[in-house]
Formats: structure tokens, C-alpha cells, sequence
């Protein structure tokens, strides 16, 4: 997860960019580069309080749509992401493989 924290921040670095960038631009162009730009990146942030709520193949996803917009720097939230994501789906096999051995027993607390 710190993977893709750290992904999300250098987006937030680049839409500040994008803001240094769009200031000299006329009014209506600016501002709608900026807006896009901005939720785009939102679209990123909440795919991370996602992956940190437990819903991480839901924010992983998130998290990569997002920072498509950002590449090449948003290869590191989406290589973040899609780790988090493989991650979760080893716990999941994991579990299915306890439960199948385990003839399907909640385990001990």
C-alpha cells in the first residue's frame, strides 16, 4: 500500500504542476485542464481510502484509472495498486485453500 501512497503524492505533484503550467493559459482553457486534472486525481485519492478501508481490489482499480493521466509518474501508483490487488487475491486463495483442507471449520480463535 505505501507503494501506491506514494504514487498518489507524486500525482498531487503533478496536478500542482498542471496548475503552475495552466496559469499563463486564457481563463476557460486553464481552468477546465485543471478541473479534469483535478479529478482525475481524486478519482486516484479515492481509490487509496478505499484500498485502506478493506475494498482493495475496488480501490486498486480506482487508483489505476486514475493515474492514467499521469503517466509516466503514475506508473508507480498503478504498479502500487496492482500489487495491493495481487496481494488480496493471494489472501483470498489462501483462505480457500485453509477452508478446503480444513473441511470448511472457521479457524480457532
Amino acid at each position: 500500500m505505501w507503494l501506491a501512497s506514494i504514487g498518489v503524492v507524486l500525482n498531487l505533484l503533478a496536478t500542482l504542476g498542471v496548475q503552475a503550467q495552466t496559469a499563463d493559459l486564457p481563463d476557460s482553457s486553464g481552468k477546465m485542464i485543471l478541473t479534469i486534472v483535478v479529478l482525475v486525481w481524486a478519482l486516484s485519492l479515492l481509490g487509496l481510502i478505499l484500498i485502506a478501508a478493506g475494498k482493495k481490489k475496488a480501490g486498486g482499480i480506482l487508483v489505476i484509472v486514475g493515474s492514467i493521466a499521469f503517466v509516466p509518474l503514475g506508473l508507480v501508483a498503478m504498479i502500487g495498486a496492482r500489487n495491493v490487488m495481487k496481494a488480496a487475491k493471494d489472501d483470498l486463495a489462501e483462505r480457500r485453500q485453509l477452508a478446503s483442507t480444513d473441511g470448511g471449520a472457521p479457524p480457532a480463535a
